[in-house]
């Protein structure tokens, strides 16, 4: 787990079935007393005028810093118990691209390709939108992390944050320095040009089949014995946005039931409008529906669209399937689709393993009326790990929801530009989605994630839908949403 390795995974898709190496762990400034009007400038301590954001004896890594409101203060990170920072520098030096590795980083960096002055924090492992400062640089560490920041007097509103470490199990071999042994700027300005571009290399080997159908259940694909699935991408006809919701996305393994199960118009956060998007997994444009979740295969595989109600459709597309067997301990695709309406004070499951090891790799989430102060609380082997700060939050954004779309996180479907003013009269809603790369979150015995409820009785036809992704050490049915999932989006 060096840096070079870490920058390079950034969007690496083939990361998430892999197995499971690290730990994960989230500092935040979440209220410890629920108020989630309150999740700002809280801290492992506070001594005089310095704050303590995050502090670990283990050796890991950050992969991910959020952050929002007030970032104005001098931000000092320390490994291992040294008494000087090997990083030393304004916050909003992380994400603005002014970071000057002359000056603000102390311990051993190797550029040995390119002298630029402010790598690695340059665009677009970062960036500022709209109040939303996010960083993707992987920061290692060994022997121990502490994060420490100014305190500022009589700040407008604080500090948001979250800082997303890896934690690594075995740290031998382990590269703790924060060295880069090459510039990957371009590739990931490709990747952000166009996420869904699939590489030559990535192609070798690869068969190119036909999918084409038609009738109320479409097999996409089914195959023997062992390989990877490395990209759907279909046309459908006769299939209106309605007929969307009825329309499922299921993969099962050798014969057992669906793994995978949702419906297409959630998937591709269509629960409200269509939009054209694209992330690096999943995307719709010109007509075209993309899947690049890779999936590998131990038993056989089947894939199929299907209508719940029955409704005929027409199919046609290609898969790109390689029949090389994926390595034994690869993780399997699985999703969890949930749904709730309300108002409801009890909490959003939007993903439940109680027994199961693998990965948790992200989510797609459409919500009415608008909403975004809840917060994700997520467990891991009965251990909370992260808990939020506002549900636009997680999906790396601030103050509010807005329409755009990055690799790893977006909202392609909003409606307005400000939706939170139609709150009490019941209108307002968004679709938005979020991977996870470096970041992905491991489990080994169960997991759970959630969204605390910003409960007001006094808002109307509340409602959530979503599906998370997650990739599992051996076949498990999928949680299926019901058919009348759409009912709750039509309250108010």
């Amino acid at each position: 787990m060096n840096a070079y390795e870490l920058t390079r995974r950034i969007y690496a898709v083939d990361s998430w079935w892999q197995p499971v190496r690290h730990r994960f762990r989230r500092w935040s400034s979440y209220d410890p007393a629920g108020n989630t009007l309150l999740d700002y400038d809280k801290f492992v301590r506070v001594s005089g005028n310095t704050a303590v954001l995050a502090e670990t004896p283990e050796s890991g890594a950050i992969v991910r810093i959020w952050a929002a409101s007030d970032v104005n203060r001098q931000v000092r990170m320390f490994q291992g118990g040294a008494g000087q920072p090997f990083l030393d520098a304004p916050l909003p030096a992380l994400f603005d691209g002014s970071f000057n590795n002359r000056t603000m980083l102390h311990t051993g960096v190797d550029f040995n390709v390119t002298d630029e002055k402010h790598w690695p924090f340059v665009p677009p492992f970062t960036r500022i939108h709209r109040g939303a400062h996010v960083c993707r640089v992987p920061i290692p560490f060994r022997d121990g992390l502490r994060v420490e920041a100014d305190l500022i007097a009589n700040p407008r509103v604080g500090l948001f944050y979250h800082i997303d470490c890896l934690l690594a199990d075995d740290v031998r071999g382990f590269d703790g320095r924060f060295c880069y042994r090459d510039f990957t700027v371009r590739q990931a300005e490709a990747i952000h040009a166009n996420p869904l571009a699939f590489y030559a290399d990535e192609l070798l080997g690869a068969r190119r089949l036909p999918l084409q159908g038609r009738g109320d259940r479409v097999t996409l694909l089914r195959a023997n014995g062992a390989g990877m699935v490395r990209r759907l991408a279909y046309r459908l006809t006769d299939v209106s946005l309605e007929h969307l919701h009825d329309l499922r996305l299921t993969i099962s393994y050798g014969d057992r039931p669906p793994s995978f199960h949702t419906p297409v118009s959630l998937l591709y956060c269509a629960a409200f409008e269509l939009h054209a998007f694209r992330s690096r997994a999943l995307g719709y444009e010109d007509g075209v529906f993309t899947f690049q979740f890779p999936i590998p295969f131990r038993d056989g595989i089947t894939i199929a669209l299907e209508s719940v109600t029955g409704r005929t459709f027409g199919v046609e597309g290609e898969a790109l399937l390689l029949d090389r067997e994926p390595p034994a301990d690869a993780l399997l695709l699985h999703s969890h689709s949930a749904f709730d309406v309300g108002p409801d004070p009890r909490r959003y499951v939007f993903a439940n393993m109680p027994d199961a090891a693998g990965r948790y790799v992200g989510m797609v989430f459409s919500c009415k009326p608008y909403q975004q102060e809840d917060n994700e609380i997520i467990t891991v082997d009965g251990e909370v790990v992260a808990r939020g700060t506002g549900r636009e939050d997680y999906f790396n954004m601030a103050w509010g929801f807005k329409e755009h779309c990055e690799p790893d996180h977006g909202c392609p479907v909003q409606s307005g530009e400000w939706p939170w003013q139609d709150l009490q009269c019941g209108h307002g809603y968004y679709s938005a989605y979020r991977l996870h790369f470096n970041e992905s979150i491991p489990f080994r015995h169960s997991f759970e994630a959630a969204f605390e409820k910003d409960h007001d009785p006094g808002k109307i036809g509340h409602g959530w839908a979503s599906t998370a992704f997650l990739y599992l050490t051996r076949p498990q049915p999928a949680n299926a949403i019901p058919e009348d999932w759409r009912s709750w989006a039509r309250l108010g």
